[in-house]
């Protein structure tokens, strides 16, 4: 049994999810909102989980839906980061799907939304790209570490 929350939990299960799966962020995945990149790390993703919301499920477990975020991080010379970006989303999208209950921890998961942006400086254009999800989680009303 893990002792990490439920969350915590997710955000591992994404990360490792995606670092398996043939695509050209894979080497690059990292369990965190946004941390220092290099050059030689792009593109890269950031999996992390922003809000959490509750409900009584049944008498003893709450039933969690949480978002979570994948955000890939590219950049480019000459051409603007978007179609890099969208052909970066396609791959996230497709891991994500590939393990939809992610070993039986997910309830049910559903895509949310994207947004993306991007910046240019001289001869680099860089680019961030979010995919949401809704991801709900049941869990024991007394251990938020315990998937039900």
């Amino acid at each position: 049994m893990s002792t990490l929350h439920v969350r915590a939990q997710l955000r591992k299960a994404v990360a490792a999810q995606l670092k398996a799966a043939s695509i050209v962020a894979a080497a690059s995945v990292f369990e965190a909102r946004a941390r220092p990149t290099t050059d030689s790390q792009l593109p890269c993703l950031f999996v992390f989980t922003e809000d959490e919301a509750g409900e009584r499920y049944t008498g003893n477990s709450s039933q969690r839906t949480v978002e979570l975020v994948v955000r890939g991080r590219v950049k480019t010379v000459g051409d603007p980061p978007q179609d890099d970006l969208d052909a970066l989303a396609v791959e996230i999208e497709r891991a994500i799907a590939g393990a939809r209950d992610f070993g039986g921890l997910v309830f049910d998961l559903q895509y949310r939304h994207t947004h993306s942006n991007a910046s240019a400086n001289s001869d680099r254009q860089a680019g961030d790209i979010d995919v949401a999800y809704d991801v709900v989680i049941n869990t024991a009303n007394n251990d938020p570490t315990r998937s039900i």
